[in-house]
């Protein structure tokens, strides 16, 4: 059940109100239903593996076994999510030797959202042992935590400090929690359906042929894929928010305008903001951070970019993603330390534009299906330039441009403040009417969101 889909909506409008006519001791039991239901409508065989780690969570941190936890929840990871990336390695190295491999490749069906929810329960588990939290003794509470349907497939990675507490209230939205709720629903439809996923034929095309593509083409293609993934996923986490919103639950913000970086380190305060905070909170510091020698914070820099990398997917192109990430973070970290803008706004444009080039040139690796397509890509955007290609309609592309601007314009309003406080009440509910009519007159078919493969 995509957030795209008709029967979402359906869905969502049927629990909001059912949540709004029950007492507040059954809300919880309401929410943890529905959230099953939904993550079900995936496949209904991933639900024994959501409670096998739920149970896992809650009673590891029950008895403070917290070593256990990250062994069994790691473990889950590695068999459903990269046993056969590192067998088939490792078979592919066992073959150029000309040594025999034994070990067959394994049809695993890869559980929708299960980077997110580990993470999240795994998280929950630490935060006790450290004694930052109390232990949660409800568990259906705790299992609404790790199941709850607006952020299971695809984040925001939740924290327990922040969420246990709003399950527990069970309070009904407010007037402006409806509002707001309707008004990110409305905007995350957008980034999908009318930017991410028009853009998507045009990437498709070009990625799928390099040999034959301009290099003007697959250098378009590759800027439209840094704004497709920004807009799906972006688009997933505002529908996502909106949703939570319904029921009187505030989620984290995943996106702050991360295109407007001025350098790399800047670029992961503002994406995926989540995932960043994880990892500097349950790995990074607990390595030592930035208090140790110079070498091995070295090591622990590259070491979260590496994970980060591999966190997304299994495939080298992925670690490669990290890597790349992780090497301009140090350059930037080693040669102007900390400080991230100029006083200056030509200095802050050139540096928003270079971070821009270093991020696109990553996300080719990301995108691409293997490093060596990666490589030939950016082989032909180097040595064979030539006028880009549409591979659409002339119109078709016309639309799409039209929907880019329309994005970053509104991007660029909130990032300069133009926020609601001082935007009129009408000229607001006009702005989300027009929108409204843009994914009404310019919608194409949805397809699934990129990040419900991680």
């Amino acid at each position: 059940m995509l957030f795209t889909d008709i029967n979402y909506f359906f869905f969502l409008i049927a629990c909001a109100l059912a949540y709004a006519c029950l007492p507040q001791k059954f809300r919880g039991w309401l929410l943890l239903a529905a959230s099953y239901v939904f993550y079900a409508a995936f496949d209904w065989r991933f639900t024994f593996l959501l409670l096998a780690q739920t149970l896992i969570c809650f009673f590891c941190a029950k008895y403070r076994k917290t070593a256990l936890a990250v062994t069994l929840s790691l473990l889950e990871l590695a068999v459903f999510k990269y046993f056969n990336f590192f067998n088939d390695s490792f078979r592919q190295l066992f073959e150029s030797l000309r040594l025999p491999y034994l070990i067959p490749h394994l049809d695993i069906l890869l559980p929708v959202g299960i980077s997110f929810f580990t993470f999240q329960s795994l998280g929950y588990v630490i935060d006790v042992s450290r004694g930052k939290i109390q232990q949660e003794n409800n568990l259906p509470r705790f299992a609404l935590f790790t199941a709850f349907f607006p952020q299971i497939a695809a984040g925001p990675i939740g924290r327990a400090d922040e969420l246990l507490p709003q399950f527990k209230e069970s309070k009904l939205p407010s007037v402006q929690q409806i509002s707001d709720g309707i008004q990110l629903v409305i905007w995350g439809l957008f980034q999908k359906m009318v930017v991410a996923d028009r853009l998507a034929s045009y990437i498709n095309r070009a990625y799928a042929s390099p040999k034959t593509a301009t290099g003007g083409t697959l250098l378009v293609a590759s800027i439209f894929f840094s704004i497709q993934i920004y807009a799906d996923f972006s688009g997933y986490s505002d529908i996502a928010r909106g949703s939570a919103k319904f029921f009187g639950i505030d989620l984290r913000n995943n996106f702050n305008f991360p295109y407007f970086a001025t350098s790399i380190p800047d670029f992961w305060k503002r994406w995926h903001i989540s995932l960043t905070s994880w990892f500097r909170d349950y790995l990074y510091i607990p390595l030592g951070g930035n208090r140790v020698s110079k070498p091995k914070w070295i090591r622990n820099q590259l070491v979260v970019f590496l994970l980060s990398g591999l966190w997304h997917g299994a495939n080298w192109t992925f670690i490669f993603w990290g890597a790349i990430h992780g090497v301009f973070n140090l350059m930037h970290v080693l040669l102007f330390g900390k400080k991230n803008e100029s006083k200056s706004r030509i200095v802050n444009l050139l540096r928003c534009i270079v971070t821009f080039a270093i991020v696109n040139t990553a996300w080719i690796f990301f995108r691409a299906p293997t490093f060596k397509r990666a490589i030939q890509i950016i082989t032909r955007i180097v040595t064979h330039p030539g006028r880009p290609t549409f591979g659409v309609a002339q119109v078709t592309f016309a639309l799409n441009v039209i929907a880019i601007l329309v994005l970053f314009g509104v991007d660029f309003a909130a990032y300069n403040s133009f926020t609601k406080e001082r935007c009129p009440d009408a000229v607001r509910i006009t702005g989300y009417a027009l929108i409204a009519c843009l994914i009404a007159l310019l919608a194409v078919s949805s397809r699934s969101f990129i990040y419900l493969q991680f």
